[in-house]
């Protein structure tokens, strides 16, 4: 079970009355301070049927979900954090790549799926270039551009990936699937 499935599996006798399981699933998300836990789920949607403020329904909800797979469920403003027990998380993780699947954190899907590439299609053509070990002025020959007109889309181009230096923003860029 992953760990949004943990928390919708947490949540569901709490809220079935209100939400189905797929509309929870829906809600959950990453909360963007570590501080806050690694799932939260935002109560605001259910302030209409409850008739009370999001912060009173987020206590109440986090009174009632049984916290035995967590390390800890709290009320934090008008959202319900999770707290995921750190060594079923890594466990659950090592069993999932030894057989062989993948696994992916809700964090790296968030930033996959929030940051989008910032680089122009020209960018990555010399940063292509660059991955393939080829000098400026091959890349210019290749491309049909300056030597000066490619310098200066490298230093563009780490600029925007924040890499100290051309091989770093090769990787960068391959990491990040835009190669």
């Amino acid at each position: 079970m992953n760990q949004k499935s943990a928390v919708v599996s947490a949540l569901s006798p709490v809220l079935a009355e209100h939400l189905t399981e797929q509309a929870i699933e829906q809600l959950i998300e990453v909360p963007s301070h570590a501080e806050h836990g690694d799932l939260a789920f935002p109560v605001f949607q259910l302030a209409k049927v409850f008739r009370k403020a999001p912060q009173a329904i987020a206590q109440e909800v986090a009174e009632q979900v049984d916290a035995s797979k967590f390390d800890k469920v709290v009320a934090m403003g008008p959202y319900v954090n999770f707290f995921l027990k750190r060594g079923a998380v890594v466990n659950e993780t090592l069993h999932t790549v030894l057989e062989g699947r993948k696994e992916y954190s809700p964090e790296l899907m968030e930033v996959v799926m929030t940051h989008p590439n910032p680089l122009t299609e020209q960018e990555i053509a010399v940063l292509k270039g660059i991955a393939q070990g080829l000098s400026n002025q091959e890349i210019a020959d290749q491309l049909y551009l300056s030597n000066g007109t490619v310098r200066n889309y490298v230093t563009n181009i780490l600029s925007k990936l924040d890499a100290g230096n051309r091989t770093e923003a090769a990787n960068i860029a391959k990491e990040s699937g835009w190669l």
